[in-house]
């Protein structure tokens, strides 16, 4: 099936892409046959230096914007239209945990650098702003347009930690983020116990936006470390995808808890995490938004008309983060 950028599915994962060799260019032995989790997962960054870590970085776009049959023929799910479309990128917005910190910068300036030095001279590799907080902005920008509020209530669930936040808007333009700490979660955990985890995150934030002094909307934008090309998250044995053994309609089955728990009517929309950060850069074309973290996310920045404004310089309130 030909590659929708904006309905992405476990068939686009970058994680199980395998960067076999880029002919014609010095690729080192170490890194012929890995795949983007080898590569990029965070258990094995750790202690890479920031020039090591953007080369990785620029391995794995090498393979994407070149194509080159060796690496196509060991992803036999894409067909030509996903390889036509990466080759398309030349601008790629790198965030999460990995590029979060004071090495974020020198990070992505070795990436752009290798690209370029690899014969993309016109490619550019930007770390995001505010780089934890993209899924949550992305989200943000996805209420419904049809929702009257002046705040909104954004969860993005990760691998590791639930990133809280209410979204305060201008009309239909996202005009602030109040971020609340992060809470910790376990992929380990139990199913029964890790819903509950969930839904436990989502009362206290509606409890700390009301305390705020906030008013949000009955609908929670909820980013997901899971693929949701229909609004639900996919069946699998990620973190998230293990809720579909719960109900076919995952989002109504947490609605109605949620609902019952804080006895008002209250609806989850659900959203792929890759996704939701792309939406963070509506309106850029050509460009994609990778996400590093546990893993490696993606999602492509959809036209504007898609998502609600935002303003120039959204203001981050509360907690800090990088």
């Amino acid at each position: 099936m030909p590659l929708d950028p904006y309905r992405l599915d476990s068939n686009c994962s970058l994680n199980r892409l395998r960067i076999i060799d880029l002919p014609d260019y010095a690729l080192p032995d170490d890194i012929k046959g890995k795949s983007g989790f080898d590569l990029l997962a965070s258990v094995v960054v750790k202690g890479l230096t920031p020039q090591e870590h953007g080369r990785r970085i620029a391995y794995l776009l090498l393979t994407l914007k070149r194509g080159d049959a060796i690496n196509r023929a060991a992803r036999p799910q894409w067909d030509d239209s996903y390889w036509d479309y990466w080759s398309q990128i030349d601008t790629f917005w790198i965030g999460g945990g990995q590029v979060s910190g004071a090495h974020g910068a020198a990070i992505c300036v070795t990436a752009e650098q290798t690209m370029q030095q690899a014969g993309f001279p016109a490619i550019r590799v930007r770390c995001a702003d505010h780089p934890r907080l993209l899924p949550v902005m992305g989200a943000a920008r996805y209420l419904p347009p049809e929702i009257k509020a002046t705040a909104a209530v954004v969860l993005d669930f990760g691998g590791t930690a639930v990133k809280r936040a209410c979204a305060l808007y201008t009309g239909e333009q996202l005009e602030r983020l109040h971020v609340f700490p992060s809470s910790p979660v376990s992929c380990e955990a139990r199913l029964a116990d890790h819903v509950e985890t969930m839904l436990s995150c989502i009362t206290e934030t509606v409890a700390d936006a009301q305390r705020s002094g906030y008013a949000p909307a009955d609908t929670v934008m909820s980013s997901l470390a899971s693929y949701t090309p229909d609004g639900q998250p996919v069946r699998g044995v990620g973190c998230y995808d293990r809720l579909r053994d719960l109900a076919d309609d995952v989002r109504g089955y947490l609605s109605d808890r949620l609902s019952q728990r804080l006895d008002r009517a209250l609806t989850v929309q659900l959203i792929h995490d890759g996704t939701a950060a792309a939406a963070a850069y509506a309106g850029t074309p050509n460009s994609a938004v990778i996400m590093l973290g546990t893993a490696i996310g993606y999602g492509f920045p959809p036209p504007e008309d898609r998502v609600r404004g935002v303003a120039a310089n959204v203001a981050i309130l509360g907690q800090a983060h990088g």
